[in-house]
């Protein structure tokens, strides 16, 4: 009665451990699919806003054509074409005519914002979508780009293994229900299927309910999960919807699979309760080591799931921090180095102008070179991607003086403001030391950007102040600096203060409108 017992009592912990360890299982494929579907969401997204860089490229070109035709494609793109508005017939990349009556944006699919076709069989024989964006300029649509990309970029960020091959995994086109792409290291079946049709009777799905179940699933655009026989072996089925179910992950993992660990455990707990009935003792023994033997299974199915975890989250990150490097390239580079190099041409034409008188000469090469090599400075930044693509920026710290760091800033903002014939008046007061340690270039950016903005946006006669003040000391190593920029401009509302330091956003109203900027000076300023 005793073993019966004890037998009785493991047998529910088993069936127990059993529930829980499958509702782990399923809950583990869904975090697995969700991070697949994270990694394509991601990828799109970074195709369409490059797309919209594109577009805002071209709109600045008196002839976009020219642009498409040089071909400055990126590995994700196969084909760039571009439709002038009003025009049925646009040029391509390769130099053809291209139209857009051979793709179908009818389903509405979108990106960003992007208009997204249904897939489609390219000219190289692959699986393809081409996404189109207007091309705009002074807030009017001039042209629409198209640019073709193909499903087999998906590959290349998805994990080689998925359940260690075990499970069968298709991306589908949600309109068409056509199988475009059959990742690598999923499933190992020698012929894949075509559509949602074949897949059914590959794997004998041929229940009309369940076929009906799906379709409405889909329509809606639900995540869907069953499980079903497949050639004789119980399976899991996951239908997972992507970018606003525009495209489904469909595929099947066996049970056996996401379980092993689970029927490991049965095995083992069954071989107890025999020895049970031979030996109390022995019984006794073989369950101690037996739940050594379940923490150590536990402890590998936790591994493996963070591995696979961790290889999927760094994919989308990788994806993410492509696209943030190249905007923060773009934004750095045409922003920083346009105020010095105006420096740097107005003391070249008073250069040329007084030639003749030796200490303004001196005076005007001494403020050329402060210029240059504060442009010099930023583009070796700008030269240095892998810093930009890191997300790091490493300060460099030296030792320079107070005051050639103001006749640095001075030099390219008084001309500037002396163009507007605007009063710049700089203050110093309670500062101890004159030389000081650290990054010069980096506050003569900080610096520079916060007073060719306020040159900017102060009207003509206005006043600018520079402050730097000394304040109370925490040591006698440090100094305790308050910086302070002033004008007496057009001021700033509010609600614009709560995204002053976001990227391309500028107060907008009817004297900010006639000013020219692309609103990234405080935003490069809090980086």
């Amino acid at each position: 009665m005793i073993f019966c017992f004890l037998g009785g009592v493991v047998y529910s912990i088993e069936r127990k451990i059993s529930a829980q360890m499958s509702e782990a299982a399923i809950e583990n494929l869904s975090e697995n699919l969700e991070l697949l579907k994270g990694t394509i969401q991601a990828i799109l997204n970074k195709e369409a806003e490059f797309q919209s860089m594109l577009a805002d490229e071209l709109a600045l070109l008196d002839e976009p054509e020219e642009f498409i035709r040089s071909d400055h494609r990126n590995k994700t793109m196969v084909k760039m074409s571009l439709i002038r508005e009003g025009e049925r017939t646009g040029i391509s990349g390769s130099g053809e005519v291209f139209r857009e009556d051979g793709l179908d944006f009818s389903a509405g699919n979108l990106v960003e914002g992007l208009s997204v076709s249904e897939a489609y069989v390219n000219d190289m024989g692959t699986w393809a979508y081409t996404m189109k964006c207007p091309v705009m300029k002074n807030g009017r649509k001039i042209a629409t780009l198209y640019v073709e990309y193909i499903y087999d970029t998906f590959d290349d960020a998805l994990p080689d293994q998925f359940y260690n091959s075990h499970a069968l995994l298709y991306i589908m086109d949600s309109r068409s229900e056509r199988f475009v792409l059959k990742p690598k290291g999923m499933g190992d079946r020698e012929a894949g299927s075509l559509d949602l049709q074949d897949f059914y009777r590959a794997n004998r799905i041929l229940e009309p309910e369940i076929q009906d179940k799906v379709a409405q699933g889909i329509q809606a655009g639900n995540d869907l999960m069953f499980y079903h026989d497949i050639l004789g072996e119980d399976s899991l089925i996951y239908m997972w919807s992507v970018n606003n179910a525009s495209m489904y992950l469909i595929g099947f993992v066996p049970v056996a699979a996401i379980q092993k660990e689970g029927d490991a455990v049965n095995q083992n707990i069954f071989i107890v309760i025999l020895v049970t009935l031979a030996s109390f003792v022995i019984c006794c023994i073989l369950y101690y080591f037996n739940q050594r033997l379940q923490n150590r299974l536990y402890r590998e199915r936790d591994k493996e799931r963070e591995i696979h975890n961790i290889q999927l989250t760094e994919a989308l990150q990788a994806a993410q921090i492509a696209s943030k490097s190249k905007t923060m390239f773009l934004s750095n580079m045409s922003h920083d180095i346009r105020t010095p190099m105006n420096a740097i041409l107005g003391f070249t034409i008073l250069l040329d102008k007084d030639a003749d008188y030796p200490d303004k000469v001196r005076e005007y090469t001494k403020k050329i070179t402060s210029s240059g090599r504060h442009l010099l400075s930023l583009i070796n930044d700008v030269l240095d991607v892998s810093k930009i693509e890191s997300g790091k920026v490493v300060l460099s710290m030296g030792e320079f003086t107070l005051n050639g760091m103001l006749s640095s800033v001075d030099a390219i903002i008084r001309p500037m403001a002396k163009a507007k014939r605007q009063n710049f008046d700089v203050v110093v007061t309670g500062i101890r030391h004159e030389c000081l340690i650290g990054d010069e270039t980096r506050l003569n950016q900080v610096l520079i950007n916060l007073l060719s903005n306020a040159v900017k946006y102060t009207p003509e006669g206005g006043m600018i102040w520079l402050r730097l003040i000394g304040l109370k000391q925490r040591s006698e190593q440090y100094e305790h600096i308050r910086i302070e920029v002033e004008d007496n401009g057009y001021g700033m509302t509010p609600e614009y203060l709560e995204v002053i330091f976001d990227a391309f956003t500028r107060a907008e109203n009817s004297t900010t409108n006639k000013v020219q900027g692309t609103g990234l000076g405080m935003a490069i300023t809090k980086i």
